[in-house]
C-alpha cells in the first residue's frame, strides 16, 4: 500500500516536494491556505499589466550546473524563452555618471580597471574568484544528511578551490569588500547593490552563474513559471486543496500522523512536510516541547531579509533607450521621502521590464521598485485602513515624482499602479514579519544549518526558505527534492527522478 505524504503550502518548495514524492510512488496531498499555487513566486493583474512578484533571474536556467536538471525534472522551463542579461546591475550618480556591472567576467574586469586602475589588485581578486566559481558546480545530487565520509573526501579532492573560495568570500560582507576600493564610484555601486550586510559569496556566485548563461530570466515572470511546475505536479497525479489553512500538526507521542485545518477537519498521513512559514510552523502548528533550543535561538537571533514595500507602475512608454539588466537601475532621488518612520529613501532601484513584452501592452512597460521598510510601522497603520491606504498613496506619488525627474514626462504616462506592503506579504503567504526571502545570508550565518527535521518528532520535515539560508527559488526546489530523498531513505527504497519530457512521452505512448 502506498504511503501518504501531506504537504503544507503550495509554493515552490511544496510543489517540488510533491513532484518528487509522486515520482517515488507516494500519495501526496498539498493543503494551501490561499486560492492558488506559487506562494511568493506569484504575479497579479494591474489593469492591462501583469506585475511580476518575485522572479528576476533563475539559477539553473541554462545547462552547465546541477540545478538545471531539477528544473527539467519539474517541467519548469517547458516552452520558456530565457533572456540572459549582459548587465547585472546599473548605478547612476547625481552628476550623470553610470557604472554597469557586466555579467561577462572579462568585460567586467576590463571595465572596472578602466574606471579604477589603482584598484587593480582588489578588482582582479574579485574576477579571479568569479572565474573559479565558473569552473565548478555545487553538489545537488543528494542532501548533506545522506553524505558520508567518502562523499566528503571526494568533494575535498575534486572541488578544493571551490570550497576554499566559498569559505573566503562567505566570510566577507559586501560592505567590507566595498570599503577596500579607493574609487568611491565602485564602492557606492557595491554598497547600493542590495543589502551591505550580505555575504560577498552571493555576488560572486551570481556573477559566475550569469557569465555561464545559466541564471537568466524566464519570460512571463513568476506565475507563468510556477504554472509549469503545478502542471507537472498534477500530471503526476498529485492533489491540491485550496483555501485550506493548517492549524495544527497532529502527533501521538513522538510521531506525526496528520494535520488539522482551521475549519476543524483532520487529515491523516504517514508523513507531513511543512513548506509553510517557518515561524508559524514551529510556534503555532507544533507543540512547544518539540522545538529544540538551538532552533529557537536561530529564530530569535538570525537576521531576516528586511520587509519591503513594492511599488508597481504601468507606464505608457517603451523605455527603448534603457539597457535591460538583471537587478535593475539604481539612481539618486532629487526628492527624498520617508517610507515609514525609520527609513528615508534617497535612492531607488527600478526594474524596467522593457525586455518582457508579456507583462504590458505593446509599446508600454511594467516598472517596479522594492523599498526596505519596517513591519511594525505597517502593522500599526493596518488597523486603520484609511491611514494605511493614504500612506501607500503617498509613497506612490513620491516614486512617480522622482521617476519623472529621471524620465521627464513620465507622470502623465502612468496608467496603473499598485503597492504591496510588508502586511501584504504577511497576509498572502504568512511570512514572518513580512520577510520575502527568509534569513539574510551574512558572514555570520551563511554556513549555519537550519534543520529540516526535529529530533523529538518522527515523520515530520520542513522545507523552503526557512531551512535554507538566503532563500530563493532554487534553494526551495532543492530542499523539496532533498526531503523526499530523506523519506525514501527512511523507507529503505531507492530515490528516483526523471525529466518532465519523459513523463509527457510516456503519456503520449499510453494514449496511442
Amino acid at each position: 500500500m502506498d504511503k501518504t505524504i501531506i504537504i503544507i503550502g503550495a509554493g515552490m518548495a511544496g510543489l517540488a516536494a510533491g513532484c518528487y514524492a509522486r515520482m517515488n510512488g507516494f500519495r501526496t496531498i498539498i493543503y494551501e491556505m490561499g486560492n492558488r499555487t506559487g506562494g511568493l513566486c506569484t504575479s497579479w493583474k494591474m489593469g492591462n499589466y501583469t506585475v511580476n512578484g518575485s522572479l528576476h533571474w533563475l539559477v539553473g536556467s541554462g545547462e552547465g550546473i546541477g540545478l538545471h536538471q531539477i528544473w527539467q525534472e519539474l517541467g519548469a522551463l517547458e516552452g520558456k524563452e530565457i533572456i540572459n542579461h549582459d548587465i547585472f546591475y546599473q548605478y547612476e550618480t547625481h552628476d550623470g555618471r553610470r557604472v554597469s556591472l557586466y555579467t561577462d567576467v572579462n568585460k567586467l574586469e576590463d571595465y572596472l580597471l578602466e574606471i579604477a586602475p589603482y584598484d587593480h589588485e582588489v578588482i582582479r581578486e574579485l574576477t579571479a574568484a568569479i572565474r573559479t566559481m565558473i569552473k565548478y558546480d555545487l553538489p545537488t545530487d543528494k542532501p548533506e544528511e545522506l553524505m558520508g565520509i567518502v562523499d566528503g573526501i571526494k568533494m575535498f579532492f575534486t572541488k578544493f578551490p571551490l570550497m576554499r573560495n566559498i569559505l573566503k568570500w562567505g566570510n566577507i560582507s559586501i560592505k567590507e569588500f566595498a570599503n577596500r576600493f579607493s574609487e568611491p564610484l565602485i564602492k557606492e555601486t557595491l554598497l547600493n547593490y542590495w543589502h551591505p550586510e550580505m555575504s560577498m559569496l552571493a555576488v560572486v556566485f551570481t556573477l559566475a552563474w550569469m557569465h555561464k548563461r545559466t541564471a537568466g530570466y524566464p519570460v512571463g515572470g513568476s506565475s507563468a513559471f510556477i504554472e509549469n511546475i503545478e502542471k507537472q505536479y498534477l500530471a503526476l497525479g498529485g492533489k491540491i486543496h485550496y483555501n485550506s489553512k493548517v492549524k495544527t500538526v497532529l502527533t501521538i507521542e513522538d510521531w506525526v500522523y496528520g494535520i488539522e485545518l482551521e475549519n476543524g477537519e483532520k487529515h491523516v498521513g504517514d508523513y507531513v512536510i511543512s513548506a509553510a512559514d517557518g515561524y508559524s510552523t514551529i510556534y503555532k502548528m507544533l507543540d512547544k516541547h518539540l522545538i529544540p533550543t538551538d532552533l529557537k535561538e536561530k529564530y530569535n537571533k538570525l537576521k531576516l531579509f528586511p520587509p519591503v514595500v513594492m511599488v508597481s507602475l504601468g507606464i505608457d512608454y517603451d523605455f527603448y533607450h534603457i539597457a535591460h539588466s538583471a537587478n535593475g537601475l539604481n539612481f539618486p532621488l532629487e526628492y527624498p521621502f520617508k517610507v515609514d518612520d525609520k527609513h528615508e529613501v534617497r535612492r531607488l532601484t527600478c526594474q524596467i521590464y522593457n525586455y518582457d513584452k508579456t507583462l504590458a501592452p505593446t509599446g508600454k512597460t511594467l516598472v517596479t521598485t522594492l523599498i526596505d521598510s519596517d513591519f511594525d510601522y505597517w502593522k500599526g497603520l493596518y488597523a486603520d485602513k484609511e491611514l494605511y491606504n493614504a500612506a501607500k498613496d503617498t509613497i506612490v506619488s513620491a516614486v512617480i515624482h522622482n521617476l519623472e525627474h529621471r524620465f521627464p514626462m513620465i507622470r502623465r504616462k502612468v496608467e496603473a499602479y499598485n503597492v504591496a506592503t510588508p502586511i501584504t506579504y504577511h497576509n498572502y503567504t504568512g511570512n514572518h514579519r513580512g520577510s520575502y526571502e527568509g534569513w539574510l545570508p551574512t558572514p555570520a550565518s551563511f554556513r549555519l544549518q537550519v534543520p529540516k527535521v526535529l529530533p523529538k518528532l518522527h515523520g515530520f520535515y520542513m522545507i523552503g526558505q526557512w531551512v535554507e539560508i538566503g532563500g530563493g527559488l532554487p534553494s526551495a526546489a532543492l530542499s523539496g527534492k532533498n526531503v523526499v530523498q530523506l523519506i525514501c531513505d527512511a523507507e529503505k527504497q531507492t530515490f528516483q527522478s526523471y525529466p518532465a519530457k519523459m513523463l509527457y512521452k510516456l503519456a503520449k505512448l499510453a494514449d496511442e
